[in-house]
């Protein structure tokens, strides 16, 4: 069965529609999840959603990376927010990143100033053995 959504044309079409939860994993250390981490995909589009609360990783100088999406990124440079609590960042916002495509891995950079790159946020950049991290993003999926 089809949906059309304002006309019969396939551009008028709602297809592939899913939404469920998913298991994020992390680079470094171990966490548990605050917000139970979901998604919605329509098509070729995904918006993910989730909070963790990261448990005695401030040691390591590791980029904090989230692996395991739901679904493999389709091109390069999808960026989402991120809200951290507890953590030493500079007073530099924060903005999670898909990179390149065939991607499954979220990290998180900070905003180039005009003068850098946007550095990473790292495991040593959390004050606390409880950190929270909350993040939403939506980007584009292979299909």
């Amino acid at each position: 069965m089809s949906i059309f959504l304002g006309g019969t044309g396939s551009s008028n079409e709602l297809h592939d529609y899913e939404e469920g939860t998913w298991t994020p994993t992390i680079n470094n250390g171990t966490f548990s999840g605050f917000l139970q981490p979901v998604y919605t995909k329509v098509g070729d589009m995904c918006y993910l959603h989730g909070g963790l609360l990261f448990t005695n990783n401030t040691t390591s100088s590791s980029e904090v990376q989230i692996s395991n999406l739901p679904f493999t990124g389709a091109s390069s440079q999808y960026t989402g927010t991120v809200w951290l609590r507890r953590t030493n960042t500079g007073n530099k916002p924060y903005v999670c990143v898909i990179g390149q495509s065939g991607n499954t891995t979220v990290s998180v950079h900070h905003f180039s100033n005009g003068n850098d790159m946007g550095g990473s946020l790292t495991y040593s950049n959390f004050d606390n053995n409880n950190t929270y991290f909350q993040f939403s993003i939506v980007y584009k999926v292979t299909t």
